[in-house]
């Protein structure tokens, strides 16, 4: 069997799993799992999408991925990922990461702030991702989206009376 899974430009907002009396479920928005055992292809790319107000009673508030057959890298890319919770770690409220056979790259992703969102510790508003069971893959997050801003001039006041009235163009 084969199979292959593309998100792109959509928004997912207040999207919840609760499945009562099984314990706990994962991915508010969107859960994967590719079957361990599969011949043919599995890929998955997820990209340019916005993560907003989703929960999961388990792990990963936005996004459960788990790539267990290890066919190709799971590609996660240029999303938005902000206000997501799950209740049964703060640490994957965004990206929660199966740890199985098959790696996920989640490189230049937005996680609400400018800290890194594998560190080991959420501070709001930053939603983190992580994961939770031991495995052959890995997690690669960095580098990711922080906002910047510059300004060109960066100095628009002088003591002087001919620099009063300039202006600075701020770009983020």
């Amino acid at each position: 069997y084969s199979g292959n899974l593309s998100v792109t430009n959509s928004t997912f907002t207040g999207n919840s799993v609760n499945f009562p009396g099984s314990g706990t479920s994962n991915g508010g928005a969107i859960s994967f799992i590719g079957q361990g055992g599969i011949a043919g292809s599995f890929g998955v790319d997820i990209n340019k999408n916005t993560f907003v107000n989703n929960t999961a009673d388990g792990f990963g508030g936005a996004i459960s991925a788990n790539n267990s057959p290890n066919l190709s890298t799971s590609q996660i890319h240029f999303n938005r990922f902000y206000n997501n919770t799950s209740s049964a770690s703060a640490l994957s409220s965004g990206l929660h990461f199966v740890e199985s056979d098959g790696s996920v790259n989640a490189e230049n992703n937005w996680w609400g702030c400018n800290t890194n969102p594998v560190s080991g510790s959420s501070t709001s508003p930053c939603k983190q991702a992580g994961g939770d069971l031991t495995g052959g893959g890995s997690l690669d997050a960095n580098p990711w989206l922080q906002l910047k801003v510059t300004s060109s001039p960066s100095t628009i006041c002088s003591s002087t009376p001919s620099a009063l009235g300039n202006t600075s163009t701020i770009i983020a």
